[in-house]
């Protein structure tokens, strides 16, 4: 109350400057507070590229178990970051770097094609949680989004250059461009490999998915467009990407999908944008209130590289809801089919009470694979 009273307007949160651990631990008094909040970075227990890509998904764990805690109040998580900022158990002041370490609050993969790929996992996960704000990094410094004009303080160690911008800036440029659009479910099978984030406003649609690996991945995408325009960053456009990021921001390629589906290939830790004009298919008669639903089947062959298969399913999240039986709906997706309508993956998904989940027909997976459990494919 003393607070509003200086700030009427101002929202005061709740919560800890360190980690989730320590709301879960003790969970703070909230009847005067407008949101719970508490911090996350990927870098308590483990620290290779792997461990960390492996974190992401937990991010909107935590979000869930925080609206239990908020009681009612706002979430949000803030800031996120690559490292700690402090060491919330130490009890004397940090040691200073030696003449050939970097502070202990700065990871070189800040400026690293890695930092643009864990940052989509992350955005992917807590834009899709129920979470009300979340903020990441800092603005600009071995801790932000681009380096200041004076350069890095340490060049021998963090190697970026006076001015550039670092590759998951244009990350979160690409999430800016969908100011009041909406986040749409991304599912795939392999989310450690290829991970993605979908967001639409009126008829435009952006697909963006990172390679959370060291390898080469090529992804298959049915559902697409008939042309498509699409953006790598790589390493081959990384020069253009910090240095140019005008130039590199306005320039894409046009690909023409075959059959309405699409292969691109996917450099290690590529982070790659799919712009295209959304194309609804209905397969049954009656109007349907379309939201597009991304989920993918895994195939793996015999070539080292496999490929990751997604599906754009157009009854939502949680399937069409159909009031018959299992048999006469294949009887009317049957005769879909016979129309030359795109049929594709049927999870048999009735456990739980949910309704029968539809995907967008693409056909089957490479030779030696089949369904998933607990689908039909046709």
């Amino acid at each position: 109350d003393l607070l509003a009273s200086y700030a009427p307007k101002a929202r005061f949160g709740a919560g800890s400057n360190a980690y989730f651990t320590d709301i879960n631990r003790q969970h703070p008094e909230m009847r005067a507070a407008d949101f719970l909040t508490y911090s996350l970075n990927p870098q308590v227990h483990a620290f290779d590229n792997t461990s960390l890509i492996e974190t992401v998904a937990a991010q909107s764990v935590t979000v869930e178990s925080a609206r239990q805690i908020a009681d009612g109040k706002g979430v949000v998580v803030s800031p996120v970051t690559l490292l700690p900022r402090f060491n919330p158990n130490a009890t004397g002041p940090d040691p200073e770097p030696g003449p050939d370490e970097l502070p202990a609050q700065v990871d070189v993969r800040q400026m690293s094609l890695f930092g643009a790929a864990w940052t989509m996992g992350s955005l992917k996960y807590l834009l899709s949680s129920e979470i009300d704000a979340v903020t990441y990094f800092e603005t600009s410094g071995w801790r932000g989004l681009m380096e200041t004009e004076e350069g890095s303080p340490v060049p021998s160690l963090f190697h970026s250059t006076p001015g550039m911008l670092f590759p998951l800036y244009h990350l979160l440029a690409d999430i800016g461009d969908y100011v009041n659009g909406e986040i749409v479910p991304v599912n795939t099978a392999d989310p450690l490999r290829v991970d993605g984030l979908a967001l639409r406003r009126d008829d435009d649609q952006t697909l963006l998915l990172a390679n959370g690996t060291s390898r080469t991945q090529q992804v298959q995408i049915a559902g697409m467009d008939s042309l498509a325009r699409i953006r790598h960053l790589d390493e081959s456009t990384f020069d253009a990407a910090v240095n140019k990021p005008d130039a590199f921001r306005n320039h894409t390629e046009t690909l023409a999908s075959s059959d309405g589906e699409l292969i691109c290939e996917l450099a290690p830790y590529a982070v790659v944008r799919i712009d295209t004009n959304v194309r609804f298919q209905a397969l049954l008669d009656e109007p349907l209130n379309l939201s597009w639903h991304l989920a993918t089947n895994f195939c793996r062959n015999s070539h080292p590289q496999h490929r990751t298969r997604i599906l754009l399913n157009q009854f939502g999240e949680q399937g069409l809801a159909f009031n018959g039986s299992i048999n006469e709906l294949l009887q009317r997706l049957r005769s879909g089919v016979r129309r030359g309508l795109p049929i594709g993956v049927i999870e048999a998904n009735q456990r739980m009470g949910q309704p029968l989940g539809l995907g967008a027909l693409v056909g089957g997976c490479e030779s030696g694979t089949g369904p998933r459990q607990g689908e039909d494919q046709y």
